[in-house]
């Protein structure tokens, strides 16, 4: 096999395993190929990263639990032999096959509610320039003002806003995320919503007196005189 056709094949390869779904890698790593996983971790790494940080607020927490909710769901494949059972065994995840990533979000919110009962602190999320060593994941993020007003919420509506407009999940896969009824969901979101806009009326009416306060204290001081020159 010549060089270029080497390339090629390496090439070929690549690109099918990038096309396999996540149900392909986990039969794939059911079967002993233990570099599926390492696939599955990559594909959904940033995922979970961006779940995470908005409600904790910490770069390497957040990395904490990514790392956490990984080994869970190795451990739970370790445990179920035959693929088919496991996916029946989570029979609350629609679409099994396609949606893997909900699974991986419901394995999140519990680790997340885990970690808040044993600290015993709420969730808090803080604007990625007060983390210095946090940086790729947050860019889609358009600027500290959002993670200020996500602070605002309560934790119960927190979840809701970040599983819908960061992670993009729909309203029926959130409530599998969160176990509870669509409806409750939307009456979340609308709740959630309606806070967010008050308290971003909020920030800028604080913003306009701040802006006005520093134009007040101004002190405007008449130009100096031209320097008189020799009378002549």
């Amino acid at each position: 096999m010549t060089c270029c056709t080497r390339d090629k094949f390496a090439a070929g390869r690549s690109e099918s395993e990038a096309m396999k779904s996540d149900l392909d890698l986990l039969a794939d790593f059911k079967r002993g190929d233990r570099t599926a996983f390492d696939k599955l971790i990559r594909r959904h790494h940033v995922e979970l990263i961006n779940f995470f940080y908005p409600l904790s607020g910490n770069a390497a927490l957040s990395e904490e639990l990514t790392q956490t909710v990984f080994l869970r769901i190795h451990a739970d494949l370790t445990e179920h032999a035959d693929l088919s059972l496991w996916t029946r065994h989570r029979g609350e995840m629609p679409h099994a096959a396609s949606r893997f990533p909900t699974y991986l979000l419901r394995t999140g919110i519990l680790c997340w509610a885990e970690h808040v009962r044993s600290t015993g602190r709420p969730a808090r999320a803080l604007p990625a320039s007060h983390d210095q060593e946090f940086s790729a994941p947050t860019a889609q993020h358009k600027s500290d003002d959002a993670y200020v007003l996500l602070a605002s919420l309560p934790d119960d509506l927190k979840p809701v806003v970040i599983l819908a407009d960061v992670n993009g999940l729909t309203y029926s896969e959130i409530s599998v995320v969160l176990n509870i009824p669509e409806n409750m969901v939307r009456h979340r979101m609308k709740e959630a919503y309606a806070q967010l806009q008050i308290a971003f009326r909020a920030s800028i009416q604080a913003c306009s007196i701040k802006a006005e306060a520093s134009v007040s204290s101004t002190d405007f001081a008449p130009p100096p005189a031209p320097p008189s020159g020799p009378t002549v």
